[in-house]
């Protein structure tokens, strides 16, 4: 289970991919298993060409939907960071 709103929202579209598990995304994407899950429960951030990585894969063809996706993917990172500074001034 994702703790983070970008885990929430990859978790979400790995359910509507040819996906079965984060790791077998992971693989494909060509990063280590743990990175993958830092960033799913947001440990960590990943950097813009993950992001991209991740939509590429998540894509069913459509350019449209590849757009869609990084925009998705990058509003998710950026609800996180907001929520992360709102944490900090408490």
């Amino acid at each position: 289970m994702a703790r983070s709103i970008f885990g929430s929202v990859v978790e979400g579209l790995l359910s509507e991919s040819k996906y079965k598990y984060r790791s077998e995304l992971a693989k494909d994407i060509g990063i280590p298993k743990t990175t993958f899950s830092n960033w799913i429960h947001g440990r960590h951030k990943p950097e813009y060409n993950a992001v991209l990585a991740i939509a590429q894969r998540l894509n069913t063809g459509k350019s449209r939907q590849y757009r869609e996706l990084v925009f998705l993917l990058v509003d998710a990172l950026a609800m996180d960071e907001a929520t992360r500074q709102e944490r900090a001034k408490k």
